[in-house]
């Protein structure tokens, strides 16, 4: 038997969650930000207020540069989709990116789409988070 969301928040005022994301194809990115999306949904229609980060690291920082050197050509459309993802999800979620994986990978942080945030180094930003109560889910 499935428990509804509703059942399973009840009680909760705001749900605090940090995606941390780390993934090696562009097509695991664009399900993830589905799932994510469809997270936040089912959160706010339970009543309860999202407060949501997405963290991005590693090689998955290419799908979202506008610089897609780095990206073979047959997943450009899937590039396509992660910008049109994004674009819908920074309306309510922080989106943020590390410039530690950036540096190394050669990405300019200048080079990220329009709702990335860049911050310093993300296993700390994980490390606060977690600290003020965000549940951390790493995918």
């Amino acid at each position: 038997m499935n428990q509804s969301s509703t059942n399973v928040l009840a009680g909760m005022e705001t749900a605090k969650v940090v995606f941390d994301i780390n993934v090696m194809q562009p097509q695991q990115l664009t399900s993830s930000l589905m799932v994510i999306r469809q997270t936040v949904e089912e959160i706010k229609s339970s009543g309860v207020k999202p407060e949501v980060v997405i963290a991005l690291r590693g090689v998955c920082l290419n799908f979202v540069s506008t610089n897609r050197d780095q990206v073979a050509p047959e997943n450009h459309p899937f590039l396509d989709k992660i910008a049109e993802q994004i674009a819908a999800l920074k309306q309510e979620i922080r989106i943020e990116s590390c410039s530690v994986a950036a540096k190394n990978q050669g990405i300019e942080n200048s080079s990220f789409i329009d709702g990335i945030t860049p911050v310093n180094n993300t296993f700390i930003s994980l490390i606060a988070y977690q600290a003020n109560g965000y549940v951390s889910i790493r995918v």
